[in-house]
């Protein structure tokens, strides 16, 4: 009894994921591909899926992450000649430094914008090749915890920017242009920070457009949700056909020139090609997911903690 015990735990301990429970932290790298030769046929949709609540680090950059003005100096600290409080009295008392570094989070999420060897290999053969064309790359480093991030990963082509507060946001630039002068002297401060935009930001649908993520409980998980989208430009009445007569011999109570959606701007169909597969893989080899129309190269690196043993 006691020998099958024990030939029990041997057993479970050679299939235990020694990749997933050892790892500390994760390096992943995404390469997405697109297949040029496929007939893969698109589903004809309406709507498209909105993915902007996952963790994006491909966004493009906005004015507030742009770089600070030149001359314009960082008044969160106090000049290098600034007494420290307490100097005068004698007793030296200690100030803290905004700027020291505090210790990491084993579990944070962090960008990689460089491409690792396996994957700089793959992007110049998929470049080279003739069926295939690599669409765009994400590479992150995460920790083994829950929660999980889920990121997103797209292109920089935008088919739909969805912006109710368009019209109000024309009006606003146009008075800032053509309005009047708030600061006729010119005494604005240059290195004050700019006012908040009062309007939402609008929502940016891209023609490859998804959320992947990497996750652990018994296996290493990777799971992809990824769209590639073209917008079908909205058909527009001809403006000599004054009856509105649609093709078939139907008519329509639409104007000549109307847009035959109801929000102005917006396409009235999207033709996608979907991929969404999750599945095991393991460390430091090449996982592929294939779907008809893209598809995707995928590299996981385990990343122990130096000090692993103080957690």
């Amino acid at each position: 009894m006691i020998y099958r015990s024990l030939l029990i735990l041997f057993i479970s301990l050679l299939a235990a994921p020694t990749d997933a429970w050892a790892a500390d932290r994760y390096r992943v790298e995404i390469l997405v591909l697109r297949h040029l030769n496929s007939t893969e046929e698109a589903r004809v949709l309406t709507g498209i899926r909105d993915y902007s609540s996952a963790l994006d680090f491909l966004a493009p950059e906005t004015e507030e992450d742009a770089s600070p003005v030149e001359g314009c100096e960082d008044e969160t600290l106090p000049p290098a000649d600034t007494p420290r409080t307490g100097d005068s009295a004698g007793a030296e008392e200690v100030i803290e430094d905004p700027m020291a570094e505090e210790e990491p989070d084993p579990n944070a999420v962090v960008h990689v914008p460089e491409m690792g060897a396996e994957m700089q290999d793959a992007w110049r053969r998929l470049r080279l090749s003739g069926p295939f064309r690599p669409l765009q790359f994400l590479a992150w480093e995460q920790g083994s915890e829950a929660p999980f991030p889920e990121l997103r990963i797209h292109d920089e082509q935008v088919v739909w920017v969805d912006d109710p507060y368009a019209d109000l946001r024309e009006i606003e630039i146009y008075s800032d242009e053509y309005g009047y002068d708030d600061d006729p002297a010119g005494e604005t401060d240059p290195c004050a920070e700019p006012e908040p935009d009062p309007f939402p930001e609008p929502t940016l649908y891209y023609a490859l457009d998804g959320t992947v993520s990497l996750k652990r409980s018994r296996f290493l998980h990777l799971h992809f949700d990824l769209q590639w989208r073209e917008a079908v430009a909205e058909p527009v009445i001809p403006a000599h056909d004054q009856t509105g007569t649609l093709p078939g011999g139907t008519t329509s109570s639409a104007r000549p020139g109307d847009r035959s959606a109801g929000e102005a701007g917006r396409p009235a169909e999207f033709l996608v090609h979907a991929l969404e597969q999750n599945r095991q893989v393991r460390s430091s080899r090449m996982e592929y997911f294939d779907g008809p129309v893209i598809g995707v190269l995928a590299w996981v690196t385990t990343i122990p903690l130096e000090d692993s043993t103080e957690r």
